[in-house]
Formats: structure tokens, sequence, C-alpha cells
């Protein structure tokens, strides 16, 4: 079950894939910010001041998992981190204004950053 479509689901689905669960999510809630390598979040562009430093961040718009390069899917291993609060300066993802991952997309993030597929 897609998590984007189970949204139902309080802990989304048991075995989350990039294709059909990931993917989706972080396009809908990630890419604006993290489209590709040093990309400026819009925050930073609106006000000319820094919210984050994205240039090492990495790209999540990648349809297919096999494209992930190494350093980017370890920072997708972490995702479910960054979306539980701050993490030293990087404040919780998605940032102030944007609303909050829901609990069960939270879970998702973890349960395929311990079994990325």
């Amino acid at each position: 079950m897609s998590m984007l479509a189970g949204a139902c689901a309080s802990s989304g689905p048991d075995n989350p894939t990039w294709a059909d669960d990931i993917h989706p999510l972080m396009v809908a809630r990630c890419i604006r910010c993290h489209d590709d390598p040093g990309q400026i979040d819009p925050a930073t562009a609106a006000t000319g001041v820094p919210v984050l430093q994205l240039a090492a961040t990495p790209s999540f718009n990648y349809a297919n998992f096999s494209d992930i390069p190494a350093g980017s899917l370890t920072f997708l291993t972490m995702a479910a981190k960054y979306a539980r609060g701050a993490v030293g300066s990087i404040p919780r993802m998605p940032p102030l204004p944007a609303a909050e991952l829901a609990d069960w997309q939270i879970d998702t993030l973890d349960r395929w950053g311990k079994n990325p597929k």
C-alpha cells in the first residue's frame, strides 16, 4: 500500500519501498527545497537570511532507488531523525512554517531507513 494513499494507516506500511512510499513523500514534502545540491531554500531566497546551508544537501529527486548516490542514501536513512526535531544546528524538517510530518510518515521513514529498498 502506498504511504500517501494509505494515510488512514496509523503507522504507515510495514515494509516501505522507495518507489511506493518514500519517493512520493520526498516529492510532496522535500523536493521544494532539496531539488539539487546547492539550491537555496525558498526562505533564504525570499529574505536573504540563510535558514539552512544546503550546499552539501543531496537531491531527493530520484525516481529510482538505484539512481541514488551513496552519500544521498546515507542522508536519507536519517530522514526520520530530522523529521522528529532539530539535529544540532539543523532545524526540524521540513522547517517552519511548513507543517510537521505526521507520525505515520515519520514511522515509515524510520522503517525504510532501517531496511532501504
